[in-house]
């Protein structure tokens, strides 16, 4: 019949169950048990908050749910870079010492580094210098 009724009038689908009846599973009655208590006690707590803005306060409340409960969304942006990860720990580790050799540093975080052809590590080292600066301007505007 295509979801409709005899009378040609869409049929509502029906409400799904809610978990506190008697073919619920255990967990599932704890679990609303304890949302139950939970939202009791933020009217109590907060019950000025939710007799004059209702609304926004269930707003705010399901979205701090949402950002403490998995999934968790995943990190914006484009993944970092391992070597570029290790580069910049050398970096800082060798500043603070005193005297940083980009070469030691490439020789540990670019594979394959002792066997490429001179002007490629040169090219290696410059973009790795760069990459290394560019992370470090980034986490300081970032703060």
């Amino acid at each position: 019949m295509n979801g409709e009724s005899e009378s040609g009038q869409p049929i509502a689908p029906e409400p799904t169950p809610e978990p506190q009846g008697n073919g619920a599973s255990p967990d599932a009655r704890r679990v609303d048990q304890d949302v139950r208590r939970f939202c009791e006690e933020l009217q109590a707590k907060y019950a000025d908050r939710v007799e004059h803005r209702p609304r926004a306060f269930k707003k705010r409340v399901l979205a701090l749910v949402q950002r403490y409960l998995p999934p968790h969304p995943k990190p914006t942006g484009r993944p970092m870079l391992p070597r570029v990860t290790i580069a910049t720990g050398m970096y800082l580790e060798m500043r603070s010492a005193g005297k940083v050799n980009w070469y030691k540093i490439a020789m540990v975080s670019v594979a394959g580094f002792e066997r490429m052809s001179r002007w490629r590590r040169r090219t290696e080292l410059a973009t790795l210098r760069s990459a290394v600066y560019a992370r470090r301007r980034r986490r300081r505007r970032q703060g």
